[in-house]
């Protein structure tokens, strides 16, 4: 599982974005993908590990769990965040296309 979270490239990507200040919207939207999904990842896999006591509230991973359920649709959903980096990423594109439909 370490290797999971840290061998993803969007986790690299997104903290290289954060520390040089250079923080877009699609950039946003990539951080928040990538984070948001990793934290499902680790959280389904400690679900597993506590079998049908993962969904008692008296566990703290039944909380992480609706947390995580939480954190994918706050501030937009992964779905969302999707059509975002698309956009984001063709955006030129786009513009190219424009303008040989202008001509």
């Amino acid at each position: 599982m370490r290797y999971t979270i840290t061998g993803s490239p969007g986790f690299f990507r997104s903290l290289y974005i954060i520390i040089k200040h250079q923080l877009t919207a699609e950039s946003a939207s990539m951080a928040k993908y990538s984070a948001t999904e990793m934290h499902n990842k680790v959280v389904n896999e400690c679900l597993q590990l506590f079998g049908g006591y993962g969904y008692m509230w008296d566990y703290p991973i039944a909380r992480m769990y609706a947390d995580n359920r939480f954190a994918r649709i706050y501030a937009g959903t992964n779905e969302i965040m999707k059509l975002l980096i698309a956009r984001g990423l063709f955006k030129e594109l786009f513009k190219q296309l424009k303008a040989e439909r202008k001509e």
